[in-house]
């Protein structure tokens, strides 16, 4: 018998697809039919997010890269990629709180030392 890729695979490939050609919402679309299908992966949350933060939806991009972290808090990117919409939604102690778990989990991680910097004084000039 033969076995095909589960369809949420099919979702996540279209959305792939669809993301690099900018168009966004069709990318929207299917990655909320892999979430249907399996909304345990947390990929399919950060890539909701950032189709949600190119179309300037940061409230739910902010909604999903939160559970992505959820699920899995180990990958610095989410953390950094929330810290920017955290950022266009002016809530900037979240935002460096964030960027400050990204160095934690890769201190190499350059844009978030420099991020941080700017934010800090920012937030000193208030």
């Amino acid at each position: 018998m033969q076995t095909f890729p589960k369809a949420e695979f099919i979702y996540d490939i279209r959305a792939k697809i669809l993301y690099k050609m900018k168009d966004y919402i069709r990318a929207l679309m299917n990655l909320n039919q892999a979430i249907d299908i399996n909304p345990e992966n947390e990929l399919y949350y950060s890539r909701r997010g950032e189709a949600l933060f190119c179309l300037k939806i940061y409230s739910k991009a902010n909604d999903d890269y939160s559970k992505a972290i959820e699920i899995n808090s180990s990958k610095e990117i989410y953390f950094f990629n929330r810290a920017l919409a955290r950022g266009c939604l002016r809530d900037f102690e979240s935002a460096i709180a964030d960027l400050e778990k990204t160095l934690e989990l890769n201190p190499y991680k350059t844009k978030a030392k420099e991020i941080v910097i700017k934010k800090k004084k920012l937030l000193n000039k208030q």
